[in-house]
């Protein structure tokens, strides 16, 4: 579930939407829920850990985004084909994009309100996070710690491969932030924070005439 701090430590329930919430976002003055499909959390669980690739419950898919509506109010934005989780959402040119799992796939928020697939990530599994940066679609990957560049329907090319840990299964680009005109990007197992430029940023702090 959610929850809403309205003052100091003091917490208020928002409710959920039935389901986990891996991440939060914003999108059209909206708050969104990033949702996850599993129905039995320990059983997931357990079959992750055993190398296997949960089914969503429904036909039409998995995952889930979800709107709050205020109070404890959700609005379901529809399930997402070959997914059971979701773990980013960004806008980028006016429209809401998503990360998924387990096959690595971006869609697109539709005007009819369906999800279209923008592509996978190589043959990464996992798009951990997506962030809007000089222009561009970047998103993060897991296993493979990689970062995409998104240049158009269905093509992603590699940016950079920023964690090269030995004898791990997992290695991820875990976390972006846009900071004084750069990409920084977080990664496990190594810890290591990266950076990268892309052109010149400028801000301005007052309103042009």
């Amino acid at each position: 579930g959610v929850f809403r701090m309205v003052a100091p430590g003091q917490w208020v329930w928002c409710g959920t939407p039935g389901r986990r919430l891996l991440a939060l976002g914003v999108h059209n003055g909206s708050l969104l829920g990033a949702g996850n499909d599993h129905a039995d959390v320990e059983s997931a669980i357990a079959q992750t850990a055993a190398g296997v690739v949960v089914p969503a419950r429904s036909a039409e898919g998995g995952g889930g985004v979800f709107r709050y509506d205020g109070d404890q109010a959700w609005t379901s934005l529809g399930l997402q084909p070959g997914t059971t989780q979701v773990y980013s959402i960004e806008t980028y040119g006016g429209e809401m994009y998503i990360g998924t799992w387990p096959h690595g796939l971006v869609f697109r928020h539709a005007e009819d309100g369906s999800w279209q697939s923008c592509g996978r990530l190589g043959d990464d599994t996992e798009v951990m996070n997506l962030i809007a940066f000089a222009g561009k679609l970047y998103a993060g990957s897991l296993p493979g710690a990689r970062v995409y560049r998104f240049d158009g329907p269905e093509r992603w090319p590699v940016v950079g491969t920023l964690d090269r840990t030995p004898d791990v299964l997992y290695r991820r680009a875990a976390s972006m932030a846009v900071h004084r005109g750069e990409l920084f990007v977080g990664t496990l197992p190594s810890g290591s924070v990266h950076s990268m430029r892309a052109g010149l940023a400028v801000s301005l702090g007052r309103a042009l005439p």
